[in-house]
């Protein structure tokens, strides 16, 4: 069960990621030279699809690596299941998050 519940995790998270990118280059790429306002609201549409998704990365990544952790000694001692994979999802939210309270910090916006 937890074999089938951390690859489920680990294959949902690199398909988000592999959609997000394909989805946001898509709507990049479609915008026009001279959109003007409507191009603001589709760059406004790709980070909104991208924070979404990097909430949902961070999500299964946090599960997988606490199920890569929990139950080592129950799941196969190979490459595919150590703990550093799930993590490797959970990267960009923490550089964000990161990003923010060092930019906070450094400009004194509190």
């Amino acid at each position: 069960m937890q074999k089938t519940i951390y690859l489920s995790c680990l294959t949902l998270g690199l398909i988000v990621l592999i959609t997000t990118i394909i989805v946001v280059f898509n709507i990049i790429e479609n915008v026009e030279e001279n959109a003007g306002n409507a191009g603001a609201f589709i760059g406004f549409i790709s980070l909104g699809i991208t924070s979404l998704s990097i909430m949902l990365m961070g999500a299964l990544g946090v599960v997988g690596a606490s199920i890569s952790y929990i139950y080592k000694d129950k799941l196969p001692n190979i490459l595919l299941y150590k703990i550093w994979w799930p993590l490797a999802l959970t990267a960009p939210a923490a550089i964000i998050i990161l990003y923010s309270a060092w930019s906070l910090l450094v400009n004194k916006n509190f």
